[in-house]
């Protein structure tokens, strides 16, 4: 089975990306889903989240406040490292699961989204990578408004992630999302036919 890694950016369209794919019929995981769900009221990361980072972290409703929270880990780099290494483990785990169980139902190719991917050295468990990118100027202005954060904030959360230039340089395969999405569309559409 073909495995792909599908990374890049904060807020360079890789949820796009990945949704087309899907679209196309291809089998697709979200690694940010996955640490989403992983988070939850009642799991084990929830709570060595909140042992670790307070109660003032959780809103009314008992769960995690994403914006609090990223405030704090994207300050700080100790934060952020403790943070991952709490969340990193379930999701890597679950998505070597979910590639096995493709593989097992016979799915010719699978694509797993993961933001770190490089980051984390899990790179080589594929054999292909995919990045999305687009003009940094592009990617400042989506997470701004993504977000709703200021442009200092949302230097901050690109920083902490390798380059563009960095995850270009070891990709099989890059989609550039700078234009319409009509156009990131066709561009998965090939990418697709030459699987």
């Amino acid at each position: 089975m073909l495995t792909i890694g599908l990374t890049g950016g904060i807020a360079t369209g890789k949820s796009v990306v990945l949704a087309h794919f899907a679209s196309l019929g291809l089998p697709t995981i979200d690694a940010d889903l996955l640490a989403r769900q992983a988070v939850q009221p009642g799991t084990e990361s929830f709570a060595q989240i909140v042992t670790c980072f307070g109660t003032n972290i959780l809103r009314d409703d008992g769960r995690i406040d994403r914006t609090t929270l990223g405030k704090k880990v994207f300050v700080d780099s100790a934060a952020r490292k403790t943070l991952e290494s709490i969340i990193h483990p379930s999701v890597y785990s679950a998505i070597k699961d979910w590639l096995l169980e493709c593989e097992t139902n016979g799915k010719r190719a699978a694509i797993a989204a993961i933001p770190l991917l490089f980051e984390t050295g899990h790179d080589k468990e594929f054999k292909r990578i995919l990045v999305v990118s687009c003009d940094p100027q592009i990617q400042l202005e989506r997470l701004m408004a993504r977000d709703s954060i200021t442009e200092s904030e949302a230097k901050q959360r690109i920083a902490t992630q390798w380059t563009t230039e960095q995850k270009i340089a070891r990709a099989d395969i890059v989609i550039r999302t700078d234009d319409s999405i009509d156009d990131t569309h066709k561009q998965v559409e090939q990418i697709f036919r030459d699987l």
